[in-house]
């Protein structure tokens, strides 16, 4: 998919603002995510990132001795590609987690946010993945 048409569908995330489905991941059961999550998944190939946050992030927040209902994960793309991924409270920019990544196609953006909450679902316990509008 080229630069243009990823940068579309970035922009079309603003039309999310809640959700009445919720996507599982296939691997790791304890998160789900809302339809605009999976459409920026789908449609600007940003997989990566859930599994970034289902395998690396979320074990390490579980396994936390301070632990939050609520989080915060920010993207920031540079021009030459790169980008930095890092995870707060929502209270602050204090990173509780960081990683740099050495390539991504994901469109240039200085601060693309999604938040991580704790809630119940039919199936119990788990976080829930979502856009800030879907907030």
């Amino acid at each position: 998919m080229n630069d243009n048409k990823k940068l579309a569908a970035l922009l079309e995330l603003s039309r999310f603002g809640g959700s009445d489905r919720y996507y599982k991941h296939p691997l790791y059961r304890l998160m789900v995510y809302t339809e605009g999550v999976q459409h920026m998944a789908e449609h600007i190939g940003a997989y990566w990132l859930l599994d970034m946050i289902n395998f690396d992030f979320l074990p390490k927040l579980l396994r936390s001795k301070i632990r939050d209902t609520f989080y915060c994960i920010r993207l920031t793309v540079s021009a030459d590609k790169t980008a930095r991924v890092i995870v707060t409270n929502g209270d602050d920019d204090h990173a509780i987690i960081s990683r740099d990544v050495d390539y991504t196609d994901f469109p240039r953006v200085s601060d693309f946010k999604l938040f991580l909450c704790e809630t119940v679902v039919s199936e119990g316990q788990r976080y829930m993945l979502l856009l800030p509008d879907e907030y």
